[in-house]
């Protein structure tokens, strides 16, 4: 039993601190993907703990350590999504309306009893931290067919133009462009038909969910590239008109009016997002999605980036 406690490892504050800051940077360096952290992630943390709390760990504490946090996030998103609680951000703790919702709660699940008192420093980046990283969406080819490459390119774009966050996407690792013919004139005028008449297709089923500031963009067509060359899709006209175009006033008020209900922000931290936000309305609907305790970390994964 002695043996079994001397094994026991504890994380300090400080530590959480620093792991939990490494993760954010790593996180933006580009070693956080779908399946998990890299192992430059990792190796990351164990040397900024050793450096700043002069402690020695190893890449098993941290993955130790990061189940743990996805416990507490699991459980307390759990909590949140009930009727009654809520996120105090001035104390990093669950609230609930009443005494009363906090016992009908821990008598239907005993195991959440802990939650009531616990104090969850980094909560505001936990869904970054914890939650899974959408992996794009990409159609199986026959490698032994001579068209599977085209058909991997052909699908790239498709998701890429058919997105609203083109960082997501990328072009499939594998393909060789070295073995593709170029286009005949005949092959590229046909593309380009193609093209043309998919764009207005394209437009005819958004129309009617399209603001009326936004119908008037300019209708152009790009000579598709040929492949074997740098493959640069044009961009969809909600991509081109969600950064240009401006939102008539009364819907800036009604951004400011909602980001305002946010609790926990800084005026600098408001504005920023206020400022992000009235020059893409993308992103203030997915703003208005989210449920009230997932909108300050989002506001502050956006203003991170």
């Amino acid at each position: 039993m002695s043996n079994q406690k001397s094994k026991y490892f504890r994380w300090s504050d400080q530590m959480d601190r620093v792991l939990n800051a490494t993760l954010l940077e790593q996180h933006n360096l580009g070693n956080h993907l779908p399946s998990g952290w890299k192992p430059e992630a990792y190796e990351a943390v164990v040397e900024a703990v050793r450096d700043k709390c002069h402690v020695i760990i190893t890449r098993a504490h941290v993955i130790n350590r990061l189940k743990t946090w996805h416990a507490y996030y699991s459980t307390v998103k759990e909590i949140l999504n009930t009727d009654g609680f809520s996120w105090d951000w001035d104390v990093n703790m669950i609230k609930a309306d009443s005494d009363e919702i906090w016992d009908k709660y821990i008598k239907d699940h005993p195991e959440a009893a802990c939650y009531k008192t616990k104090i969850i420093e980094n909560w505001g980046d936990l869904p970054l931290i914890c939650e899974k990283l959408r992996r794009p969406v990409r159609k199986k080819t026959d490698p032994e067919t001579e068209c599977g490459n085209n058909f991997q390119v052909e699908n790239a774009i498709a998701e890429l133009e058919n997105s609203h966050n083109t960082s997501e996407l990328s072009l499939p690792v594998d393909i060789d462009f070295s073995e593709q013919e170029p286009l005949t004139e005949q092959e590229q005028q046909q593309q380009q038909e193609e093209e043309q008449q998919r764009q207005q297709q394209q437009l005819q089923a958004t129309d009617e969910v399209t603001p009326n500031y936004l119908r008037s963009w300019h209708k152009s067509t790009k000579k598709r590239n040929r492949v074997g060359e740098a493959v640069v899709p044009p961009m969809s006209p909600h991509q081109q008109q969600f950064s240009d175009a401006p939102l008539p006033r009364s819907s800036a008020k009604r951004i400011f009016a909602e980001l305002s209900n946010v609790k926990g922000l800084q005026d600098s931290q408001l504005l920023q997002i206020y400022d992000l936000v009235t020059e893409n309305e993308r992103k203030f609907e997915s703003f208005m999605a989210l449920p009230n305790h997932l909108r300050r970390p989002w506001i502050m994964m956006q203003i991170r980036k």
